[in-house]
């Protein structure tokens, strides 16, 4: 038998193969269409109407085999973003043909096309059924052989890929407008992938959504996060229940730490309605959780300096130019921020005093 039948393509291969994690990460970030989506057994699958699926795999010897139900809209969003997952482990044979009937399905029902299968997006349905043994076994392994070597966002997944500079550009550029899409450790891992194949390949994100998400300290509190969750109940009003929760997960939040408080806090927010303002007014789970690493040092008027050369400096010195009282905080955790702000000709001359 070919060796790609084995692979996993659509949702019943994900309950039939047991993966259930996986695609339960999938399916949140889709509509409740898809989360409440009838899923058939894989004989019901196989009895059903060949017309209602994407592509319809075919071996002489072995029979057939429908794949990718589009035969309402819950389904065709799940199998939509499953095949759009698979897509560098699929034959190109196979994924042009479920791509675009999956896409002309999606575009009938009012599903966003995933922007991985947008080049096969198509608005007339083709043929469905494939004979696998007629498929270019040498072209699909020197595929999987290529993807393997891709650099990705979400490398699991092997989603978003970043290879390249044009690429690392677009991710980021996507980042700015679908980062509420992502779960709080989804959204890290994407923006610190991101940022290191930035970093790697010369290119600037400073001032970005992603630099910002990157910089974030895991293990740290926000010291607002008690201001967050009293802005989330205020926008809760009456709902006393909801309250609650926020109040039981604040005092609970020391010793669960940053990162699961954030995944906590994000399942409360998507339960409350709070996460539909996030951006407006409101924090998302990841921001109002997580403090900004302290930067090891950054540009002051032309010169790079870092916290370890103002520790090193000479009380002695500093005291004749910012007097006894400013040095501590100078050699202290924001003494960085400090120096910044002092008036230009001292900041000079504290700066001139590093060699």
């Amino acid at each position: 038998m070919n060796s790609f039948m084995n692979s996993t393509f659509d949702v019943v291969d994900y309950i039939v193969n047991d993966d259930l994690e996986k695609l339960a990460e999938i399916v949140e970030n889709l509509s409740d269409d898809a989360k409440t989506a009838y899923v058939p057994s894989l004989e019901e699958a196989q009895a059903a109407d060949e017309k209602s699926f994407g592509v319809v795999l075919w071996h002489p010897s072995i029979g057939k085999f429908n794949k990718f139900a589009m035969d309402n809209k819950g389904i065709t969003e799940l199998n939509l973003a499953l095949l759009a997952e698979n897509a560098d482990n699929l034959p190109e044979e196979i994924l042009k043909v479920a791509a675009t009937n999956l896409t002309c399905s999606a575009i009938k029902f009012g599903i966003e096309v995933p922007e991985k299968l947008k080049e096969y997006a198509s608005d007339s349905y083709m043929h469905n059924i494939i004979d696998v043994s007629s498929i270019n076994e040498a072209s699909f392994h020197l595929k999987t052989a290529t993807a393997s070597s891709k650099i990705y966002a979400l490398p699991e997944e092997k989603q978003y890929s970043i290879s390249s500079t044009e690429e690392i550009k677009e991710a980021s550029l996507y980042f700015n407008t679908h980062h509420n899409s992502f779960t709080p450790t989804k959204k890290l891992e994407y923006a610190i992938n991101v940022a290191q194949a930035a970093k790697d390949n010369g290119i600037d994100l400073r001032d970005t959504l992603i630099e910002k998400y990157a910089s974030l300290d895991t293990n740290a509190f926000n010291p607002d996060f008690k201001h967050h969750i009293g802005s989330r109940i205020s926008f809760l009003k009456d709902n006393q229940d909801g309250e609650q929760v926020y109040k039981d997960l604040l005092e609970k939040s020391a010793e669960l730490g940053p990162d699961k408080t954030a995944a906590a806090l994000y399942i409360i927010d998507k339960r409350t309605g709070v996460a539909l303002s996030y951006g407006k007014g409101i924090d998302d789970a990841i921001m109002a959780t997580m403090d900004m690493q302290k930067e090891a040092g950054y540009d002051i008027d032309g010169t790079y300096v870092t916290k370890d050369q103002l520790v090193k400096l000479s009380n002695e010195d500093l005291t004749s130019i910012v007097g006894n009282n400013v040095i501590s905080e100078l050699k202290g955790d924001d003494g960085l921020d400090v120096l910044a702000s002092l008036p230009k000709p001292i900041r000079e001359e504290v700066i001139n005093l590093i060699p």
